[in-house]
């Protein structure tokens, strides 16, 4: 006895399955487009805060670059030299000094000098609001008489010298 095959059932089975390979097929193509479309909003992002990044070291060149030039005037020659280090992260003084020095224009006498600030006069001791002046010890030959009696007496610890 054979079996009857019941063709609408196998054709009922393999357009289910075409439907449940479809199915996964669109999914998988859902995914994907949406992880293309993720990492191509990190990428946008990532290219917004690198352009944000160089127009604020670009924006603190030029506010710094005058005030540089002032310390180190060879540097106006070397200006787009200067903006690119400053532009790859140097500090504006680390980018000049560099570039000069590259250049053989760097010398010391084109370093910036720091102000001498003005020696402070001694602190006077503790204890008192005047000052206490020290001079140095006259020579006998500055000495008047009486001074010179004074201070051999004090040499000769109070004892009188014709005692």
């Amino acid at each position: 006895m054979a079996e009857e095959i019941d063709l609408d059932q196998i054709e009922q089975d393999l357009s289910q399955k075409n439907k449940i390979e479809e199915r996964i097929k669109s999914l998988s193509e859902k995914v994907r487009t949406t992880a293309e479309e993720r990492d191509a909003a990190a990428k946008t992002a990532a290219e917004a805060e690198a352009a944000r990044i160089a127009a604020e070291k670009e924006r603190d060149f030029y506010a710094n670059y005058s005030e540089n030039v002032a310390k180190y005037p060879e540097a106006v020659d070397f200006k787009d030299e200067i903006r690119e280090k400053v532009l790859k992260g140097y500090a504006m003084d680390d980018a000049i000094v560099a570039t000069l020095a590259k250049a053989g224009k760097f010398a010391p006498e084109t370093t910036p000098q720091e102000p001498v600030a003005p020696a402070e006069p001694p602190a006077s001791p503790a204890g008192g609001s005047a000052a206490t002046i020290i001079t140095q010890p006259k020579t006998v030959d500055d000495m008047t008489s009486s001074e010179k009696r004074s201070a051999l007496e004090e040499a000769l610890g109070g004892r009188g010298w014709m005692s």
